[in-house]
């Protein structure tokens, strides 16, 4: 615990900056998504908003947790002093051509299949 704090004290200040503009951009899309949706159409009834929102609401988490995924795999990988990822992309690039497709395949279907449970995690 305490090297993951040093290493959020020794994060650069562009990081910071990001994170933070990232924040910003979502708090003002996230108050301005129903009035919007609101002001386009003026038959709409106060559910139609809130179910974009909760859309919206499912894409930011699934944004999020694949983001923290990536996070802990790298500080993991490096942790138990794993092969480096540019490393590890070489040897895959030796891979045989039916090696390769089956591992992208497999890698798209457990992506899709988060983002589908990240959905249905908010309906």
């Amino acid at each position: 615990m305490k090297t993951l704090i040093l290493k959020l004290r020794e994060a650069n200040f562009a990081n910071i900056l990001e994170i933070a503009f990232a924040g910003i951009i979502i708090v003002v899309s996230w108050n301005t998504l129903a009035r919007v949706l609101l002001s386009v159409d003026a038959t709409t009834a106060l559910p139609d908003p809130g179910i974009w929102q909760l859309i919206y609401l499912s894409v930011l988490l699934f944004t999020g947790w694949l983001l923290l995924a990536w996070q802990l795999l790298h500080y993991f990988w490096h942790r138990l002093g794993f092969i480096s990822f540019t490393h590890l992309v070489s040897h895959f690039n030796t891979l045989a051509l039916w090696q390769q497709l089956g591992f992208y395949w497999a890698s798209f279907a457990l992506f899709l299949l988060a983002g589908i449970a990240c959905v249905a995690a908010v309906f």
